[in-house]
């Protein structure tokens, strides 16, 4: 992607399964190993949501993070 999403819109228009190989590994490996902060984006995954960012997107901040992935930690903007 190279969009400045804090200038315009920016989507990933990658799979969940693309996305789940690729792009949150490392995400998933340091959430469940640190109580690090992790820093959300504003580009929407269109797979996931396709009506808003990932920083306001309660399919991928409830659905995914905390349930799905349970993690509990500091999610930041």
């Amino acid at each position: 992607m190279d969009t400045d999403t804090h200038l315009e819109d920016a989507q990933l228009k990658m799979s969940v399964a693309e996305l789940t190989q690729a792009d949150w590994v490392p995400f998933r490996e340091v959430m469940s190993k640190t109580n690090a902060f992790t820093m959300l984006g504003h580009a929407q995954l269109i797979a996931v949501d396709h009506d808003h960012p990932v920083s306001f997107s309660q399919q991928v901040v409830t659905d995914i993070i905390r349930d799905k992935w349970q993690h509990n930690g500091i999610l930041i903007t």
